[in-house]
């Protein structure tokens, strides 16, 4: 079993410092990652905003959206419900999938990350260099993704829909239901909270579809 440790952008192998990892950027954005070691990589963002990964100055693979891999010839990728708890703190692991498999784990500490793999390390190198702003103690801020206009898991979307159209029935009826508990309040008032209430599912749901990106 390969295992490495991220901390503080050293890559460290049975306690020994065997690489770095550091990133470029061009504004906010992730322009280039940059392993160091043996063998190093160098990981670049394209036009269409993807990452084209080179080792030893060849190109071997590429990243997609939501950290999918394909590397020499093979295709990997992280369970999206893990994508969009790491980030955010829900979760301290991800597993790394191929063909259905699990062939690594990556696992966030109060030192950093652990990467354990019985397969290719390779990818678990690359796969760290992504996580590594959200490693304990080298953490990148968290975006606000309350002005995000992308889609959101249509969960969230159907309870939103089923809250708005809640409020505009109450703000029509409202005054008409007879229930004691209803007429103990006003029409407006609960038009007011099931609105911000849809609103609010609404913000919840765009930061989840949000986070599956937070990566790039």
């Amino acid at each position: 079993m390969t295992d490495y440790v991220l901390s503080n952008g050293s890559i460290l192998k049975n306690g020994e410092k065997v690489g770095e990892i550091s990133r470029e950027s061009t504004g906010m954005r992730t322009s280039s990652i940059v392993i160091t070691g043996t063998p190093s990589f160098r990981i670049d963002r394209d036009d269409l905003g993807s990452f084209k990964i080179y080792r030893n100055g060849g190109e071997v693979g590429k990243e997609y959206r939501g950290l999918k891999l394909e590397y020499e010839g093979q295709t990997y990728e992280v369970p999206r419900r893990e994508l969009s708890g790491f980030p955010t703190g829900m979760s301290n692991t991800v597993h790394i999938m191929s063909g259905g498999m699990v062939i690594g784990t990556i696992t966030r500490s109060s030192t950093g990350l652990a990467a354990s793999s019985d397969f290719n390390p390779d990818v678990m190198l690359i796969y760290m260099a992504f996580l590594a702003p959200y490693a304990s103690g080298n953490s990148a801020p968290m975006r606000y993704y309350g002005n995000y206009r992308g889609p959101m898991p249509a969960s969230y979307r159907i309870i939103s829909l089923v809250l708005g159209l809640g409020a505009l029935a109450f703000l029509g009826i409202g005054d008409g239901i007879s229930n004691e508990f209803l007429n103990s309040l006003d029409s407006f008032t609960i038009f007011v909270v099931l609105a911000i209430l849809s609103y609010a599912v609404r913000i919840i749901g765009r930061r989840k579809a949000r986070s599956a990106e937070s990566f790039q």
